[in-house]
């Protein structure tokens, strides 16, 4: 089955599935909301280098080696203190829980620079987590 085949027939089915695993995991709508938006990124930019690619391997190079996976992640997480602060409600521990890697925004060690950290971390899990999921079902057909 060709890659393009695979990504107009696979990714509906697989964003409902991250989508419900994403409603287990984070629970409230905001989040569920900001996930879906990450799930969706990455199946555009699946869909995108889909068409040009020769075969699966290569659509995962691109969107890994790439940026596009990290510019997926960072423009789902909002700038305004406010809109952070609305998706850290479901979760407090965006709020005080200390990222993995670092900062990597504005470096303040403020409960909006960790949730927004946090955001940016989660963001990208989801990324990659739903690129994999792309990856397998393009493998098994």
């Amino acid at each position: 089955m060709s890659v393009e085949r695979v990504a107009k027939t696979t990714s509906y089915n697989y964003a409902r599935k991250a989508l419900r695993e994403a409603a287990n995991v984070y629970g409230g709508a905001k989040l569920l909301a900001f996930a879906k938006q990450v799930v969706e990124g990455v199946n555009e930019g699946w869909n995108d280098y889909a068409n040009d690619a020769q075969d699966v391997a290569d659509v995962v190079r691109e969107l890994e080696n790439g940026s596009r996976l990290h510019e997926i992640a960072k423009s789902a997480v909002p700038v305004s203190h406010h809109k952070i602060l609305e998706l850290a409600s479901e979760d407090f521990l965006l709020l005080i829980t200390g990222p993995k890697v670092g900062l990597a925004f504005d470096g303040t060690l403020t409960p909006v620079g960790l949730a927004a950290e946090n955001l940016y971390q989660l963001a990208s899990s989801i990324a990659h987590q739903q690129l994999r999921n792309l990856e397998s079902e393009a493998n098994e057909s």
